[in-house]
Parts: C-alpha cells; structure tokens; sequence
C-alpha cells in the first residue's frame, strides 16, 4: 500500500519531540507501507540527513518555507479568526497547491498527516487518511497563557482558543486520529474517533550495559530552548536547589541537551549547564538521578522513559508518572512541590535499597512497554483501516 506522509518539520536529526515521534514511525510504517514523505521546513535540510530519510521512505520531497512566508503566515492568523498561529505558521498556499499535485501522480492508498501545523495542507479527495494530534496543544498554550507577562498572556490566551478550536475542527474533518496519552485524548475532548499511539525507546537504551562514572547526583535532559524544559531548569535552580541546599550543600546537578544559551542564567555553584552531548546516553548517565519538575508540559516525556531504560532513577510530576502509566514507588517517585522534591532526591541518594528497586524495575518496564515495533503496530493497523 501507498502512504502519503505530510510532517511539519523535516524528522532527523532528532532534537525535538515531534521529530523523534515521526522518525521511529517511518521506521517501522515502512516495514508495511511504500512511503512517500512531504517535509515542510523552515530551514535548508542537510544532504547528509536527507539521505538518511531517503534510505527509510519510498520517496522524499522538502518543501522549503521561507522566513518572510512563515511572517506572513502569522500576520495572516491575526488577520482571521479560524486559524491559530502555529497552524498560520507552516502554511504556505503555492506549497499546498505542490504537495496536492504531488499526491495526485503518487494516488495514496492512506494519507498521514502529523500535527494540526499540516491540517491547512488537507486535501479532502482523499478520505482515507489519518491525523496525528501528537499532543493536546490548547492545554499547552493554556498554561502558556497562565504563566507569562501581561503582553504574551493576550497572545496565548487567543493561541489557546483558536488551538482548542483547530482541534475540535480536526475531529470533524478525520474518521481516525491519533494521540500521544490516555490524559492528553481526555483534554482534546476523548471523541471514539481517536486512537493512543505512544511512544517508544530506542533499542539503544534498554540494551546499553555500560555506564561510566557518574559526575553529578542529578541530572535532567531535554530540548533547552522548549518553553516548559526551560521552566523546568529554573524550577531545579530558584525552588529545589535552595531548599535542598540546607540538607546537601555540595548537591550537584547536571542540566543536559541543545540551547543551552535559553538557561544560562540558571547556572551556579550547584547547578551546571553542560548543555549538548554528542552522545545524549552520556548525558543522562552523567547523573545518579533523574530530575524532572514538569509541571507545565503536555504529551509524552520521552525523557524519563530513556532514563528509566539506562538504570537511573526517576522523580518527576504526578501528571508525567500517569501518563506514561507508571506506578508511584514502583517505576518512579513523584512529587508536587520542592520540598517533596528535596525528601525524594535524599532518599534516593541515600537508601540503596529503594535506589536499585527503581532502577530495576523502571528497566524492566520500559522495556516491556515501549519498544518502537510494539508501539506502532497499532498506528499500522488504524491505517490500513477502510474508513
């Protein structure tokens, strides 16, 4: 069967969430599927990484959206009421007219279309097709509203309205669509129409057996310049590590991934911002634990299953914990404020028993659970659905 696959972002290298999520998904579609992959983006895609798409898909176009387009776009979604600014963003109206002819000479068995960014790229000839909605992004931009100055809130206060409005709309257009988590299917609104597709770990992690020496007693890993891994970073510099300074005053934390430049701010004698590894495995393992306060995130954190698979403990949010559907003392520890954070953190430091049950059994779990060919398969069998 043909598959039409139109993304927002070209998927590789693998430095955000959504290009991580797509990137496995080829992998495995093309296992089922002649795949033919549109690319919108916003930058020149180096040959080294199209080559290396080109060796999972059919065929591959990238369809270049210039920066005076994407500003116009945004001009375009303050001019209408219909359409959020992040969809208004990655529209272009000669690009749509592109990909539409290029559908037309591939005919598609099933047409796959990730985030509500592609949505203006419908092509309603085509009905056996499916929507990614990865995340519930009107929760998002919610909490964006809620928790910035006074100018950015009127900008995410609409953001949010209008998302919420796209996603309602997307439930109307699809037959079929798809989720990251149980909790982000109940906020867009938990329509029968859509189907929990998780994410999975690569092999990479849950087989890796060698672990250095570790340099820190935390650490926490993400896409630096992501608005809630950056909140994340001050919430471990401004409440955790002075309350917990009092109990440990030589605590070191490790602050890992790309951007380091949006958290620098951040850095002190307790706190490190190491920024990028070439190889993130010796980014989390340069930490004894994992600490991730995500209180304002959405979707799947692909992070703490990683860590988890590497043998390092876990403590994060209780909203993380269930939407990855892991058990509180079991797979990780949880926690709803800095102090709750301080007595967790000391006594994973401390009591070597509970360390290593986690440790254990958070393995054990990732790898029965989150595996990429196990996670997809219900992804292949939504597509080749009739509708």
């Amino acid at each position: 069967m043909k598959l039409f696959v139109i993304t927002s972002r070209f998927p590789y290298p693998l430095e955000k969430g959504d290009k991580l999520r797509m990137y496995y998904q080829l992998k495995e579609l093309s296992k089922s599927f002649d795949i033919y992959l549109a690319a919108l983006s916003h930058d020149k895609v180096e040959e080294e990484h199209f080559k290396h798409i080109s060796s999972l898909v059919k065929e591959v176009k990238v369809f270049r959206i210039y920066k005076p387009w994407a500003l116009l776009g945004l001009t375009i979604s303050y001019s209408r009421l219909d359409i959020p600014a992040q969809s208004a963003y990655f529209y272009a109206p000669g690009i749509k007219r592109k990909i539409h002819s290029w559908m037309d000479e591939v005919n598609p068995d099933r047409v796959y279309y990730q985030l509500i960014r592609t949505l203006p790229y419908h092509n309603n000839k085509y009905n056996n097709s499916v929507l990614d909605l990865m995340d519930a992004f009107s929760t998002g931009a919610k909490v964006r509203a809620e928790n910035t100055s006074v100018f950015k809130k009127l900008f995410w206060k609409r953001e949010a309205k209008l998302v919420k409005s796209y996603e309602q709309w997307a439930l109307k257009v699809f037959n079929k669509l798809t989720i990251i988590s149980d909790l982000d299917k109940t906020r867009v609104g938990d329509s029968q129409k859509i189907t929990v597709i998780n994410n999975g770990i690569d092999a990479r992690f849950y087989e890796h057996e060698v672990k250095p020496k570790t340099e820190f007693d935390a650490v926490f890993v993400g896409n630096l310049g992501y608005y809630p891994n950056v909140k994340a970073v001050e919430y471990i510099s401004r409440k955790i590590v002075p309350e917990l300074k009092d109990r440990l005053p030589d605590i070191k934390i490790n602050i890992v991934g790309p951007n380091k430049h949006k958290v620098s701010d951040y850095a002190s004698n307790n706190v490190t911002i190491s920024g990028w590894y070439d190889n993130v495995i010796d980014g989390y393992y340069s930490g004894k634990i994992f600490l991730a306060p995500l209180f304002e995130g959405i979707g799947q954190q692909n992070k703490i299953l990683e860590a988890m698979a590497l043998g390092i403990p876990c403590i994060t949010t209780p909203d993380v914990a269930n939407a990855l559907r892991l058990e509180v003392d079991t797979h990780v520890l949880v926690a709803e404020n800095a102090q709750a954070f301080v007595d967790a953190i000391e006594k994973l430091l401390n009591d070597s028993n509970t360390y290593d049950s986690l440790k254990n059994n958070a393995k054990s779990f990732v790898a029965q659970h989150y595996k990429w060919e196990s996670v997809t398969a219900p992804l292949i069998d939504l597509l080749k659905l009739e509708n």
